[in-house]
Parts: structure tokens; C-alpha cells; sequence
């Protein structure tokens, strides 16, 4: 009995020691995303600014973190990528105050800022609080502030933290208790925190003036460290009216709010005292051996219209004296330039940043402010998220929903950027549609659910420049080039059900995504509403269909006139003999684009061309150009050759096994000769040919023949074994 035992446990042991180990390095399979919500071009203001809350930030392990909040959703995003934007894991942070201030990635620890009203101006209300997690987002405390002259936390600007010494300082706004004059104005606050032991150690959020650090109204705070002191920058509308530098006499023994600031006026703005429209906005600050800098846009003080420019403030720290260089010099013609990103990429190397449109533009920025060569471009769109200098190159990201774009510029060679899209979020499968009900499953994550979708689908369309507002069921060809018109997608729901989201997803798809943009306008006053714009000629259908629901398609033809940006031929390059023909085909068609054509010959005495058809004259080289009334053409080199005396192959005899094939090549005589060949197989049972190529097919024996346009033949005898 024993040995029995005793074999028994052997054999396990051995098992155990020889089965691998699994799911230690195994990869989990990621949750998708549901996180909503968008940054596109958030970082852009006019009139006062937002809180940020998108952020990428490094880990010590070499990957990139990104941190993003949403109203809406529950609690803060937290995902983690490697350096090919690979997603390698998700976290949810619990949510703390409902009003999200900012998130800071210091040396040791992550913190987040929060806050709540206190619309009662309560002393026990906590107005704000910073939370404190280590690396590994396990929470490690907080604090508040508390009876701190606040209604509102972070009302109409921002926050921003940074870290000197033991302690972590805050720069964000407020708006105050009612004042005096019955209104309750706002202004900036400023927090110190000793990390350690997670105390307020002081902070400033009543009235005073400049050399207390206060400034109102402030619109944007901007806080650095320097050598052990603090520096900020404000967007002033009131006291000062000004884009205004602090710098902090002492802030290391646990207080700063003494007064003797140094305090810059680096933009003075005209106009009165508390006018919120200052036709100024603060992007970047920044900080070189030699100045201090700030980027922004503004607009011309000297002028009437509105149209803003970027600019570079630049404070010499040798003595004081303010230069403010303007980057850029949009006219009224131009969209509004964005609110610019401001980005040290190394001692004294910074990359300026800013949208106009659908494109990004960026140049480099040396230490005393000034533009460094050329302007670049990239197809693309800033966001609140501050680019990062990860891996050599400066990286940021837009989102929408569960899609994630990363830009990146590779700082060795500016010239060079890329974008990478990602999407974490639920990759829906439509596996039936019964009785106007979808039934989805994610195919990543196996998730399923059940979605309304409407019973029918109706397209109405409406011409631009209409002045009766109706909509019509039909659409009234020709369009030119730069129209464009009006659509409105009608969903009706089945009786009794009322149309949820899901219910608005409509797809619509170009035959030729070029020729038209798509514009949803997520301003009309009903969803489906939108402008397609016009932006070559030709003919296109377009699609417009439910996501899940197939049945429920429209198509519709648009035929659009106008000069087209570029025309291609069918061929650019033919060989002819003397006197045949061939006809050149141009995209998009005269008919299609509604203009025409004209078609020249370098040499008529080579060939001649009329409406595309080309003519071989006499041997020789000949360029046939087609081009449009405003000078944009295409080419095709047309060569004519002389006709062969005599054809040979390359082989008069050849033995193939069964299936094998082999590849007869013709030569002419004279060998600048040229014409068309015919192949012919005296039986095709045994073989085959196409265009010289053999194909044994079964034993035998077949003449393979090779026929010029002129007459003149060849002969190949082929054995198949």
C-alpha cells in the first residue's frame, strides 16, 4: 500500500514538473474602450480658456501613458501604449470632486485636481482637492481647500501644476464670493501642497494686487519652476490687461504669498478695463538660459477686423526688455488661426505649433523667440494635449470616442511626420435584424447587445444659396466644382419605439471619396443634417445607407462640371506603326467636366492627334499633350516604328512535360522594328499559348505560331511528354 502511495505521488510530481507553465506570459486579451467624448482642437479660445484634460505623459518602463477625462463618463481613462501605439492596458481611475481641475505626472506620483461649487459660499465646502497615487495608481491621499473665496473652482480658465523642492504648486482661477458691487468676479488662485505630508502649506485666492501674484480677470495660468522658484504666466483682462509674468521671490520654505513678486507686462492689450474680449489667446510658456517665452494668437490692435496671428513674447532674463515677433500673417481671407502649442524640445530648442483648417502647422523656435526656417504642414488637427518629446520625435494625440490619432514629428528631420490611428473601442458585427431590432456582437471582446433601428430612411436635399428653405426628395443635376448642397437624413422609428442613438448611424460613401467632403453639422437644430461640398468633376454615386441594416440604402447620382485640379491620360506611352491609330482616353471626360479639351503633337510629321485619336505619320518620337484652358496637362510619348522583314523565336524547338509551361520570345528584323503578334497552336489538345507563353496540356506534338500585323510568321514545334 505504501508503494502504491508512494508511485502515485511520484507521478504527480513529475507531472507537475513537466507541464509548462501557463498564463504567466501570456497576453491578456484587452476590454474595449467605452469611454465618449472628444479633444479635437480643444486647446483653441478666444475669449477664456478650459480646463486641459488630455494628457500623455512617460512611464518608467518606457511606454506612453495617456490620462483623459470627459464630462459624462465615469471616473478618468487611463491607457497605456508602446512605442508603435500598440495598447498594452487600461485603467479606470475612480472619480473624486465632480469638477475635474487637471492631472500632473510628478517625479514619484501622479496627482489629480479637483473641485465643487459653493454657490452658498460656505467655509465648510470643499472647494478643491488634490489627490495623490503612486505609479502604480494606487490612490495615497488628498487635500482640500477649504472657506477659500470660491463659488466656482477653475471657471473660466484653466490649471496647471508643476513641482519644486518638496512641494507641488497649483495655478488655476475662480470665480469669488459676491462683492461689493452685487457680482461675483473671477480671478486666479494659487496652491502650494507639501507632497510628503499632503498639507496645504498655503495659497492665495483673495483680492489683492500684481506683487501678491493676483490678476484679474484671469482667462489662462500657466506655472513653471526655476531654480527653485515659481513662474507664471497669466491672461489678464482687468488687473493687469496684459499677458502678465510673476516670478515668485521664495516658495521653498512652504509659503510664497508674501508679496515682492517681479512681475512683466509681456503683451499689453488696448481696450477697457474688464472687456472679456481681448482678441488675445496664451497657448505655451516656456523657458530658455536666455528669456522667458510665451506663444499665443492675436489680433492686429491696429486694425478692425478680427483676424489673428500667431506671435512669440520673448522676456530677456539678461535685462528685463519684452520683444513680441509675429510668426504668421493670415489676412482676412483665412480662417482664424488656432490657440498654439509652445514645446522645448531640447536646451534651448522649442517646436511652435498651431491648426488653420484641416492642417497643422509647426516651425522651430530658438531661445530668444525667434523662428528658425521653414513653416511645415501636416494634414491633421491639435488638441488640449501638449505634445511630447517621446523617442526622438514630438508626439500628441486627438481622440474621438474609442479612436485614438498620434501625431508624431520627427524632431531629426522636421520635415518628416506621421499619424497612426487606433481604435480601442467595440468593432460591432450586425448578426441579424429582425423587426427593426439589430442584434450586435463585438468581435473583439464577444460582447453583445440589441439596438433599435429605424423603419425606413428617407434622404431630402436642398440646393445651396436656396432662399425657400424647402427640402426636395430629388436631386437637380449639374453641379459645378466649389458647389455645394444641403442634406437632411430622415429616420423613422417603428411605432411605439423612440429612436435612440444607435438609430443615427447612417454611413455615406463616395464612389470616389475625393470628389466630394462630407460635412455633418452637429449645429442643426435635428440630427442628419449636413453639407456635401463639390471638389472635382466627373460622375459618382453616392451611398447612403444604415450601419446595420442593409435594406435600409439609398443611392443617388451626381454629375459635377468644372476644371478638374488634375487630368490623367489612359497611357503614357504607345508604339505604332506608320499609319494606324490609336485614341487616348483623358480623366475625368470633356463630357464629364463640362469644358474641352485641346490636344497638340510635338511633330505632326510623326503623328498627328485630334480629340485623342492618334495618327502614326512616319517613323520617329512624338509627345502628345492634352491640356485644360487654364494650362493643366498630361502627356503620352507616341513612338513610331517601321513594320518587321522577318520574325524569329527564341526557340524553333522545345520539350515540355505535362502541365509545364515556358515563355516564347519574338525577335524582329530589323531590330528597331515593331508590330502586333497573333499566337496560334496547330492543336490545342496537346498545347496552348497565350501571348508566347506555352502550356503543355497532354503527350504530343503542336506547331506553335506567331503571326505579324504585316503577314510575317514563326514556328515553334513543342513535344509534350
Amino acid at each position: 500500500m505504501r508503494k502504491r502511495w508512494f508511485s502515485m505521488l511520484l507521478m504527480v510530481f513529475l507531472l507537475v514538473s513537466v507541464l509548462p507553465v501557463m498564463g504567466t506570459d501570456a497576453k491578456e486579451a484587452l476590454a474595449c474602450t467605452e469611454y465618449s467624448g472628444k479633444n479635437g482642437n480643444k486647446q483653441n479660445y478666444t475669449r477664456w480658456a478650459d480646463t486641459i484634460k488630455s494628457y500623455l505623459t512617460l512611464t518608467e518602463d518606457g511606454s506612453l501613458m495617456r490620462f483623459q477625462y470627459a464630462d459624462g463618463n465615469d471616473g478618468y481613462l487611463v491607457e497605456y501604449y508602446d512605442a508603435s501605439y500598440q495598447l498594452l492596458r487600461i485603467e479606470k481611475i475612480s472619480p473624486e470632486l465632480p469638477i475635474f481641475g487637471g492631472f500632473y505626472a510628478g517625479e514619484d506620483n501622479y496627482f489629480i485636481l479637483t473641485g465643487q461649487e459653493n454657490k452658498k459660499e460656505s467655509a465648510s465646502v470643499e472647494c478643491y482637492r488634490i489627490t495623490k497615487y503612486d505609479k502604480d495608481w494606487n490612490r495615497l491621499g488628498s487635500a482640500g481647500l477649504y472657506d477659500c473665496n470660491t463659488t466656482v473652482p477653475f471657471d473660466a480658465g484653466s490649471a496647471r501644476m508643476t513641482e519644486a523642492g518638496d512641494y507641488l504648486f497649483v495655478r488655476t482661477c475662480h470665480e469669488m464670493y459676491t462683492s461689493s458691487d452685487g457680482l461675483n468676479h473671477q480671478a486666479n488662485v494659487t496652491i502650494q501642497l507639501n507632497k510628503d505630508t499632503m498639507q496645504i502649506t498655503d495659497s492665495f485666492t483673495k483680492v489683492m494686487n500684481t506683487s501678491y501674484g493676483y490678476v484679474s480677470h484671469s482667462f489662462n495660468q500657466f506655472i513653471k519652476e526655476e531654480e527653485g522658484q515659481i513662474v507664471t504666466v497669466d491672461h489678464g483682462d482687468a488687473y493687469p490687461r496684459s499677458v502678465v509674468l510673476i516670478r515668485y521671490p521664495y516658495v521653498l520654505n512652504g509659503s510664497f504669498s508674501g508679496g515682492g513678486c517681479e512681475v512683466v507686462n509681456m503683451l499689453e492689450i488696448p481696450g477697457a478695463i474688464g472687456a472679456n474680449d481681448t482678441g488675445v489667446s496664451i497657448g505655451g510658456f516656456e523657458i530658455s538660459d536666455t528669456a522667458w517665452l510665451v506663444a499665443g494668437n492675436k489680433i492686429d490692435f491696429n486694425r478692425s477686423d478680427n483676424t489673428r496671428n500667431i506671435f512669440i513674447s520673448a522676456v530677456s532674463k539678461a535685462n528685463g526688455a519684452t520683444t513680441v515677433k509675429q510668426v504668421t500673417n493670415y489676412d482676412t481671407k483665412d480662417k482664424n488661426v488656432s490657440t498654439p502649442h509652445l514645446v522645448k524640445t531640447g536646451a534651448d530648442e522649442f517646436v511652435l505649433l498651431w491648426s488653420l483648417g484641416d492642417s497643422v502647422f509647426y516651425t522651430k523656435i530658438d531661445g530668444e523667440g525667434n523662428p528658425e526656417g521653414k513653416i511645415y504642414k501636416l494634414t491633421g488637427e491639435l488638441s488640449d494635449c501638449v505634445p511630447l518629446v517621446y523617442n526622438g520625435k514630438l508626439v500628441w494625440y486627438t481622440w474621438t470616442n474609442s479612436e485614438v490619432n498620434f501625431y508624431e514629428i520627427d524632431l531629426s528631420d522636421i520635415a518628416k511626420n506621421k499619424k497612426t490611428s487606433v481604435n480601442n473601442g467595440h468593432d460591432w458585427e450586425c448578426k441579424k435584424v429582425k423587426n427593426h431590432i439589430a442584434s450586435l456582437q463585438c468581435f473583439k471582446c464577444g460582447k453583445k447587445k440589441t439596438v433599435d433601428t429605424p423603419a425606413s430612411l428617407k434622404v431630402y436635399w436642398k440646393k445651396q444659396d436656396s432662399m425657400d428653405g424647402h427640402y426636395w426628395s430629388a436631386v437637380a443635376n449639374p453641379f459645378q466644382v466649389g458647389d455645394y448642397i444641403n442634406y437632411w437624413v430622415i429616420q423613422e422609428s417603428k411605432e411605439g419605439t423612440s429612436t435612440r442613438e444607435e438609430c443615427r448611424d447612417v454611413l455615406m460613401e463616395c464612389s470616389d471619396p475625393d470628389a466630394m467632403k462630407i460635412e455633418e453639422d452637429t449645429n442643426a437644430y435635428t440630427e442628419g443634417m449636413g453639407i456635401i461640398r463639390f471638389q472635382k468633376p466627373g460622375q459618382y454615386v453616392l451611398t447612403v445607407r444604415h450601419l446595420y441594416d442593409d435594406s435600409l440604402t439609398k443611392t443617388y447620382t451626381f454629375v459635377v462640371k468644372g476644371e478638374p485640379e488634375v487630368i490623367e491620360l489612359n497611357k503614357s506611352s504607345i508604339t505604332l506603326n506608320p499609319g494606324k491609330s490609336h485614341t487616348l482616353k483623358v480623366s475625368p471626360t470633356a463630357e464629364a467636366a463640362g469644358i474641352t479639351y485641346l490636344w497638340t503633337s510635338s511633330d505632326e510629321k510623326i503623328a498627328t492627334v485630334e480629340n485623342g485619336k492618334v495618327k502614326a505619320v512616319a517613323v520617329g518620337k512624338a509627345k502628345i499633350t492634352v491640356k485644360t484652358t487654364s494650362g493643366k496637362k498630361a502627356v503620352c510619348t507616341v513612338t513610331v516604328k517601321k513594320l518587321p522583314e522577318k520574325v524569329t523565336l527564341s526557340k524553333t524547338s522545345i520539350t515540355l512535360k505535362q502541365g509545364k509551361t515556358y515563355k516564347l520570345k519574338t525577335n524582329f528584323e530589323p531590330t528597331d522594328a515593331y508590330a502586333t503578334c497573333t499566337w496560334t497552336s496547330s492543336n490545342e489538345k496537346v498545347a496552348t499559348v497565350k501571348s508566347g507563353k506555352v502550356t503543355a496540356v497532354a503527350a504530343g506534338k503542336a506547331k506553335i505560331t506567331v503571326k505579324t500585323s504585316n503577314g510575317k510568321t514563326a514556328v515553334c514545334t513543342v513535344v509534350v511528354k
